[in-house]
């Protein structure tokens, strides 16, 4: 849904745009039709897959659409006059306070989804200078340069004073070709919107710095290798070709991966590289943009050149690590905005390539242009060479079009496409190995899932290859130590987790596994200090606590078991191991009083605990108290129906009870669930001869 209305969006600003600029007597139709040709390429482009289809993506569709929302709330509010018209208002002298404030508050909502959103002020401003007051921005480098005539709205009482002689016949008295004496103030006007976009900016950046602790956030060297490459040079080159993929993955959306760090993309070390090339016909292709905007007087489509550029540009600075470094190498999600700006470019080179064709075959070989008109009502009266040129003009002008819908449909089949892949891990990860075969994560990520379906075997060759890629990749190396001391390979497991936190010494969860590790070793006291590393790195670390208690358990020191059990739920009082060995525990030394009471207390947390209830039952069993034993271990089964072990403690409980059918029912179902159950089975034939004992013997 979000990704429909976003789609929307975009072409009512294109729809302002070219309202402003090019809607011109006998164009209006095609206009039209190119604006939804535009809607239709943004909402189909395969780069929006990752937002779209990914949860985290929900961030940058709430950001777009706050985005577009107030970009358009700030159009409004430069024409307070103009309802009821086609074009609004050019140079205003005043504007709408509300819709103004309404423009800023959506930016700061903007902003709150994602720090992206808060570029939307810098496209205002540049929309205001360009579009709306239609200031040239190269006025000030060339002083010669006469100031423009300003086009504004017409008024229906004074249209023919106000008409230059030369318009053309059919022009609606509301186009921009009418002409009036430049109003007065606009400037003023001008800078009081201004003033308002840059104060509200800087307190939504002092806001934002404010959040971030007054401290920008810190990365891996693999999060962003170029970020952290020691050479002025290297750094510089390699971020210009993080641009390149980035406008190339728009304009071909083949390469699609879910991440881009850890050497999916490799450093650029040397000015022999051949990618220097791409980087050089970037620069090239954008130079030769911004040449057409500024080269010539600023005319129409070069103002729509602008735009398309200030959309494909300015949403993307917080990703181009300029102003501050990012915690990624390519993100395709930070593109979502970027698109609108490629779209329209794309757009304005189709309608440019239109009107070159056309404008080339009706001129002849010395570029003089052909005045014979084709009169399509008496065709066999037409001209043969008139006939040609027409035959000319269809041809070229459908195969463009045709071009146009093909690429359409490419990216509509691309979209679908990545989408599917988008439905499962298995898939996502696969395909992302084909595109970054060197990326670290990648396997890791395959690894990981893997070991999750129970493909030990797969895990382990992944979690290697990861490791090999990316040799200080401490998370393959925990994941790695823990897969091996589950196969029970503990030295090799322990080797992994000590290079882990050699690596990253503040690695809680590898300092605590290596603690599980060292107890599985029988190394007790290396146990204890790892375990109190992994707690003093993370101080809210339940899992830790239980573990170091279940370590002081195999040393008999039950105090401190207690304590660090204890502690864990204190941190986390739905930790229901935790609870249940203090219980055992208390059951095992003879405290069955104290064991109720820890059985109690945790009910009282997690009242739909079933192995809660069930050691209370065999609490209350020993202690004679059948009727309410029986009670928690009904509701143990309500939880768990096909748990053997509890239908054969319930069996038990009716054993010592004297109700001799009910246990042997329960044994009966504890065996079918389980055969295995070897004590079950013998207490079952116990019963059995109890049963025949009470028979009385018949004579004959």
């Amino acid at each position: 849904m979000l990704q429909c209305v976003c789609s929307c969006c975009p072409f009512s600003l294109s729809c302002w745009v070219a309202s402003r600029l090019i809607l011109m007597a006998g164009e209006s139709l095609q206009l039209h039709a190119l604006l939804l040709w535009q809607l239709f390429f943004f909402a189909v482009h395969p780069i929006h897959t990752e937002s779209v289809a990914g949860v985290v993506g929900r961030a940058d569709l709430l950001c777009s659409l706050f985005f577009l929302l107030s970009f358009l709330c700030y159009v409004r509010s430069c024409c307070p006059d103009s309802s009821g018209t086609v074009l609004p208002i050019i140079r205003p002298t005043s504007f709408s306070f509300s819709w103004l404030l309404t423009a800023v508050v959506l930016s700061f909502l903007s902003m709150l989804a994602k720090e992206q959103g808060i570029t939307v002020i810098g496209v205002c401003a540049v929309y205001d200078i360009v579009v709306i007051s239609r200031v040239d921005l190269f006025w000030f480098l060339k002083s010669t340069q006469p100031c423009l005539p300003t086009p504004v709205p017409s008024d229906s009482g004074s249209s023919k004073s106000s008409t230059p002689a030369s318009t053309p016949r059919g022009t609606p008295k509301n186009s921009p070709v009418h002409i009036k004496k430049e109003p007065v103030g606009w400037k003023r006007s001008l800078g009081h919107r201004l003033l308002v976009l840059a104060s509200s900016a800087t307190a939504m950046l002092v806001l934002r710095w404010q959040v971030m602790g007054s401290s920008p956030p810190s990365f891996q060297k693999w999060d962003n290798p170029a970020a952290f490459a020691s050479s002025f040079f290297v750094r510089v080159i390699n971020y210009n070709y993080l641009y390149t993929l980035n406008a190339w993955l728009l304009l071909n959306p083949s390469w699609l991966c879910f991440d881009w760090s850890m050497g999916c993309v490799p450093l650029i070390d040397s000015v022999a590289d051949p990618r220097i090339l791409a980087v050089l016909t970037f620069w090239a292709a954008l130079t030769y943009l911004v040449w057409i905007c500024t080269a010539h007087k600023v005319s129409d489509d070069s103002r729509v050149l602008m735009m398309a550029l200030t959309f494909l540009i300015v949403p993307f600075l917080p990703a181009s690590n300029v102003f501050f470094t990012v915690g990624f190498v390519i993100a395709e999600r930070v593109l979502y905005l970027p698109s609108i700006g490629f779209t329209i470019l794309f757009i304005f080179s189709f309608r440019a390539a239109l009107a070159s064709h056309d404008k080339g075959v009706h001129t002849n070989g010395d570029g003089v242009h052909n005045n014979n008109v084709v009169n399509e009502n008496c065709f066999s009266e037409v001209a043969p060479s008139d006939r040609v040129e027409k035959a000319t003009v269809d041809a070229g002008r459908s195969f463009l079009q045709t071009s146009i819908l093909l690429l359409l449909l490419l990216f509509f089949t691309r979209s679908m496409q990545r989408s599917a892949e988008w439905r499962t891990e298995e898939t996502l990860f696969r395909t992302a190995e084909h595109v970054c075969p060197l990326n670290a994560k990648v396997h890791y990520n395959i690894g990981k899932n893997a070991g999750d379906a129970g493909n030990v075997e797969l895990a382990l060759i992944k979690y290697r290859e990861a490791v090999r890629l990316n040799p200080e990749y401490d998370q393959a190396m925990n994941n790695l130590g823990n897969l091996l001391k589950d196969l029970g390979q503990e030295k090799e497991a322990e080797q992994w987790l000590l290079k882990a936190v050699h690596i990253r010494p503040e690695f809680a969860a590898a300092w605590m596994n290596l603690g599980i590790v060292q107890a599985g070793l029988g190394q007790p006291h290396l146990a204890e200090q790892s375990y109190f590393t992994a707690i003093k790195h993370r101080r809210k670390y339940p899992d830790c606590y239980y573990n170091l208690g279940n370590l002081y358990l195999d040393i008999k020191d039950h105090n401190n078991a207690m304590q660090a059990w204890r502690n864990a739920t204190k941190l986390k009082s739905t930790h229901i191991n935790a609870w249940n060995n203090m219980i055992i525990l208390l059951d095992n030394i003879g405290k069955l009083e104290s064991a109720e009471q820890v059985a109690m207390e945790a009910l009282r947390v997690v009242p739909s605990a079933s192995s809660i209830h069930f050691h209370l039952g065999n609490i209350l069993g020993k202690a004679s108290r059948y009727k309410e034993a029986e009670k928690h271990f009904q509701e143990a089964l309500d939880s768990e129906p096909n748990n053997a072990n509890y239908w054969g403690n319930l069996a038990v409980l009716y054993h010592r009870w004297e109700k001799n059918e009910e246990a042997m029912q329960a044994y009966t179902k504890s065996l079918q669930l389980n055969p295995q159950l070897l004590q079950t089975r013998d207490n079952m034939m116990k019963l059995k001869r109890k049963i025949d004992k009470l028979v009385p013997a018949v004579t004959v």
